[in-house]
């Protein structure tokens, strides 16, 4: 019994390979979230100061 191989699976083109995100991607991802979360520290911090601790 022959195992028949499909190349659709390894293609770059195959929509399995297309929907995961590339290296940059992921990185730009990250970057993103840790910008959005040093804004929600800082926003933090200044509604801290002006309104006392919560």
């Amino acid at each position: 019994m022959t195992s028949r191989r499909h190349p659709s699976r390894y293609s770059p083109t195959s929509p399995v390979l297309r929907a995961t995100p590339t290296n940059e991607q992921r990185h730009r991802d990250l970057r993103e979230a840790e910008l959005a979360e040093r804004r929600l520290d800082r926003i933090h911090a200044d509604a801290a100061t002006h309104f006392g601790r919560f």
